[in-house]
C-alpha cells in the first residue's frame, strides 16, 4: 500500500508542478510541494525502517531530518517567489532583458527608466523610452507596437506601458530643428532655407497663416517664431519669414472645358519643345475660386539630376503663367521614359 501511495502522490506532485510552471500559480506550486513532501516522507519511513532493521538506531531520525531539510529548502524557495509577487517584483533578470529588447526596436534612442513586475503569468513592464523628437505621432505609435511585439516574443505574455520621451539626436540638421520648433508652436511652414555664412546662420521660412487674419496678428506669429529660432541657435542668427495665406483644405473647383485643356496642353508642349523635358501628357485644368490649377506629367532624361529637372520644369511653369495670367498654380510630375 505504501508503494501505491508513493506513486499516486508522485504523479499528483508532477502534474501540479507542471501546471504551476505553465500558469505561474503559487497556489498550485504550494500544492505540488505538499504532495512532494508526502512522497519524501514515505521514502523517509522506508529508509528509517531499513536502517533500523540493520541495527542503525539513528536511521529513522536521520531520515526524518533529511526530509525536513529538503522540505525547508523547497518551502523557502516558494516563499521567496510568493513574496516577490506580493511586492510586485519580477524575477531576477527580467528588467534587464526587457530593457535590452526595447532598446533593439528600430527607432528607439534609449530607455531612460524601466520597471518590471509580475502578476500571475503576465509580465507588466513600465518603460520611459527616448524617441527622436522629429518623428510624427504615427511613427512613434509604430515603435510602441514594435516594442510590444518584441516583448511578447520574449516573455510570451507581456503588458507594456510605453511612455515616449522626445529627445534631440546628434544627427539632427538645422532644418530638422527649425521644423520641430514650428511644429511645437502649431505652425505650418515650408521651403525652409538655411545658409551658413561662417560667422552666422541665415534662415528663410515660408509661414502659412489664415488668409483672413489681419496682418498685425500674422506678424506677431512670425515674430514669435523668429524669437524661438533665435533662442535655439543664438541671437545673431538672421531670420526672414515670408507670410502667405494658408491653402484651403478642400477648395471648391470644377474641371475646365475640353477646349481650355487643349489650349493649355498646346502651350505646355511648345514650352517644352527642343528641351530636356518632353512628351507632356495627362494635362488637367481645374477652375477654382482663386484661379486655374494646372497639373501635368512629362518625361525627362533619366541621367539628369533632380536639380536640373526641377530648374527646367520651373521654366515651363513660369512661361505658362506668363502666357495665361488666370493660372494660379502649376503642378508638374517629371519622370523617366517608360517608368512604372
Amino acid at each position: 500500500m505504501l508503494g501505491v501511495d508513493i506513486l499516486v502522490n508522485l504523479w499528483r506532485a508532477w502534474a501540479l508542478h507542471r501546471t504551476a510552471v505553465a500558469t505561474k500559480s503559487q497556489a498550485l506550486a504550494a500544492d505540488a510541494l505538499h504532495f512532494a513532501s508526502d512522497v519524501l516522507g514515505s521514502f523517509a519511513v522506508i529508509a528509517g525502517l531499513t536502517l533500523s532493521a540493520f541495527g542503525f538506531e539513528w536511521g529513522d531520525a536521520a531520515a526524518a531530518i533529511g526530509v525536513a531539510v529538503m522540505i525547508s529548502i523547497l518551502g523557502l524557495r516558494l516563499g521567496r517567489s510568493t513574496i516577490q509577487t506580493l511586492l510586485d517584483q519580477a524575477p531576477e533578470g527580467v528588467a534587464e532583458k526587457a530593457r535590452e529588447v526595447i532598446s533593439d526596436v528600430p527607432g528607439v534612442v534609449g530607455v531612460e527608466r524601466l520597471r518590471a513586475r509580475m502578476v500571475g503569468p503576465t509580465h507588466f513592464i513600465d518603460a520611459l523610452v527616448e524617441v527622436p523628437r522629429t518623428y510624427p505621432i504615427d511613427r512613434i505609435d509604430e515603435i510602441k507596437r514594435g516594442a510590444q511585439q518584441a516583448l511578447d516574443r520574449t516573455f510570451d505574455d507581456a503588458d507594456l506601458t510605453f511612455t515616449a520621451i522626445p529627445v534631440a539626436r546628434n544627427n539632427e540638421t538645422v532644418r530638422d530643428r527649425i521644423m520641430v520648433i514650428a511644429r511645437n508652436s502649431g505652425l505650418a511652414v515650408h521651403h525652409v532655407t538655411v545658409h551658413d555664412l561662417g560667422h552666422k546662420l541665415t534662415v528663410s521660412i515660408d509661414l502659412e497663416v489664415d488668409g483672413d487674419m489681419p496682418l498685425v496678428e500674422a506678424h506677431d506669429i512670425a515674430h514669435a517664431l523668429e524669437h524661438h529660432i533665435r533662442d535655439e541657435f543664438g541671437s545673431d542668427v538672421e531670420v526672414d519669414t515670408h507670410i502667405e495665406p494658408l491653402e484651403p483644405e478642400m477648395p471648391h473647383g470644377n474641371d475646365a472645358s475640353p477646349e481650355r485643356v487643349a489650349e493649355i496642353r498646346t502651350a505646355l508642349t511648345k514650352l517644352a519643345a527642343n528641351g530636356a523635358i518632353h512628351d507632356v501628357h495627362n494635362v488637367r485644368v481645374r477652375d477654382t475660386e482663386a484661379g486655374e490649377i494646372v497639373n501635368f506629367h512629362c518625361y525627362a532624361e533619366p541621367t539628369l539630376s533632380v536639380i536640373a529637372v526641377h530648374d527646367r520644369v520651373d521654366e515651363i511653369e513660369r512661361g505658362l503663367r506668363r502666357a495665361f495670367p488666370d493660372v494660379k498654380r502649376v503642378i508638374s510630375h517629371a519622370e523617366p521614359p517608360h517608368a512604372d
